[in-house]
């Protein structure tokens, strides 16, 4: 059993050093921030003309071609970005964040899991 333990542990440490994993998510979360961001800029700017509407209408007719503009803009951005890689990001979220998993199902073995992993 302790082989098997070390045996899975040389094979994980060693793929991650041979094919290290990817971190498009980082990249792509931050060009979906931004997009929103831009977003609830046009959509601040919106409601202020809308606001500050004194009977001319021009203000909120180019607030409201900016905001759509901007949100066009923001949808090719995220469109053309890399697409997030959910099952890797899923499993390097359980890496980073839990020390182990167990079933209800299988309670009793998820206890001796979890007293060989966390001792």
């Amino acid at each position: 059993m302790k082989f098997l333990t070390a045996t899975c542990l040389v094979a994980g440490v060693s793929a991650g050093i041979v094919h290290p994993p990817t971190r498009v998510y980082e990249r792509d979360f931050a060009t979906i921030t931004g997009v929103m961001a831009d977003a609830g800029a046009s959509i601040e700017k919106l409601t202020a003309a809308v606001n500050a509407y004194a009977g001319d209408v021009q203000p909120i007719t180019d607030a409201s071609e900016a905001l759509v503009k901007t949100l066009q803009d923001g949808k090719v951005t995220v469109g053309t970005s890399d697409q997030l890689d959910l099952l890797d990001t899923a499993k390097r979220n359980i890496e980073e964040n839990f020390a182990v998993a167990g079933l209800t199902e299988r309670f009793d073995e998820s206890l001796v899991m979890m007293a060989i992993e966390l001792g």
